[in-house]
């Protein structure tokens, strides 16, 4: 069994905010916008809604997505399944 971790660490990865959204990240975007802000300023992604588990700033929100977004492209692009289930319901 190879293991492709360490070269997938060592490439930069260059995010394009304008690039098309992950699924996933359209449905934890849309789950964020509009929360109320939680413990010290934060926004927590809703437990009950299919997202991503995300505790962020408000202003760093839109930071964040893309970030979550360019890892989750290059990780389905190395062959990597990423989903969302309820029994891990803590992803990142």
């Amino acid at each position: 069994m190879d293991i492709h971790i360490k070269e997938v660490e060592s490439r930069t990865i260059h995010l394009d905010p304008a690039a098309r959204r992950h699924p996933l990240l359209v449905l934890t975007a849309k789950a964020m916008k509009g929360r109320d802000l939680y413990d010290k300023g934060r926004l927590n992604s809703p437990w009950n809604e299919p997202c991503l588990r995300l505790l962020v700033s408000k202003e760093s929100l839109d930071r964040a997505l893309a970030i979550l977004n360019g890892i989750v492209i290059l990780l389905e692009k190395e062959g990597f399944q990423v989903s969302n289930s309820e029994e891990m319901s803590s992803i990142i």
